[in-house]
């Protein structure tokens, strides 16, 4: 199960061109504000306005405020930050779950859409993914036409794709589909609770707080194929633990009846015993090293 923001699409989106004339059109003050409050977030959109704001200063630093810290995220919502007097907000408001907005006290200053932007491989793997025997599906908060895009440019069937999901919602559609053999790749806040529900969890996101410590593995670089390297490594790695099992069984077996029976000496058994030891531990490393994902 991916999550669609920032692991099919890359960590950064595009500002369509009406959403950079609205980032013009607010005063130096509100800028200031929105620097404030998105450099303190990872979050794709974040990232997004945070680059688009410095181009739009023509790379001068805006004021870091002092109260910047009293920024909070709403999980799966937004950014909230008091200052001043007032009440800013970034990000949903109400059921406008297909634009962000900008706001103070609740009069929208701005807002904003997102081009979507994958990753290189995304299309490939998925495929490859499919081939391979497993079921992907996409759950996101975005709004059903941007989803319906996404799942359409990567080859996800329509049934598969779920949108306007918030972070208990794509948690009931993890435990609705697991079996205890869900993997759930998701790299913001809103996915923590869906982490929780699934068997398997990974991440992108190895720049936050919370999710590398809860996912049972992270990976790097701007494409998905860490993913399906990991799983391809995973079978490998049980074929040769069940082998190991297998042979363990029927080693210790022979040596108990050879003991038994008097053909083994203590001094034989002595030096059998590490040597079964360097065996397995060899034909394991070589096994690994052989099949194992590149």
């Amino acid at each position: 199960i991916f999550d669609k923001t920032g692991t099919l699409t890359r960590s950064q989106l595009a500002l369509d061109a009406e959403s950079r004339r609205a980032l013009l059109g607010l005063g130096e003050d509100e800028r200031i504000v929105l620097a404030n409050m998105t450099m303190r977030s990872s979050h794709p959109v974040s990232r997004t306005l945070t680059a688009a704001l410095s181009l739009s200063t023509a790379g001068r630093l805006l004021r870091v405020l002092e109260d910047a810290d009293a920024v909070r995220e709403v999980t799966g919502e937004g950014l909230v930050f008091e200052h001043d007097g007032a009440t800013w907000w970034l990000g949903r408001a109400g059921d406008a779950v297909r634009r962000t907005v900008f706001s103070r006290d609740g009069r929208i200053l701005a807002e904003f859409g997102f081009e979507e932007d994958l990753r290189d491989d995304v299309s490939a793997e998925i495929e490859a993914l499919r081939d391979d025997g497993y079921e992907i599906h996409l759950l996101s908060g975005d709004g059903g036409e941007r989803v319906r895009k996404v799942a359409e440019a990567v080859g996800i069937r329509a049934a598969d794709a779920a949108s306007s999901l918030d972070p208990t919602g794509k948690a009931d559609r993890v435990r609705a589909l697991d079996d205890r053999d869900t993997l759930m790749i998701g790299d913001g806040l809103n996915d923590s609770p869906s982490f929780d529900a699934a068997l398997c969890s990974a991440t992108p996101a190895v720049d936050r707080a919370v999710l590398p410590q809860k996912a049972d593995f992270y990976f790097l670089g701007d494409g998905i194929s860490a993913v399906r390297r990991s799983l391809e490594g995973a079978r490998v790695l049980r074929g040769v633990q069940r082998d190991n099992l297998i042979f363990a069984v029927v080693y210790n077996l022979g040596a108990v009846g050879l003991c038994l029976s008097g053909h083994v000496d203590p001094l034989v058994a002595a030096v059998l015993m590490p040597l079964s030891s360097v065996a397995v531990v060899t034909h394991t490393a070589m096994r690994m090293r052989r099949k194992g994902p590149a």
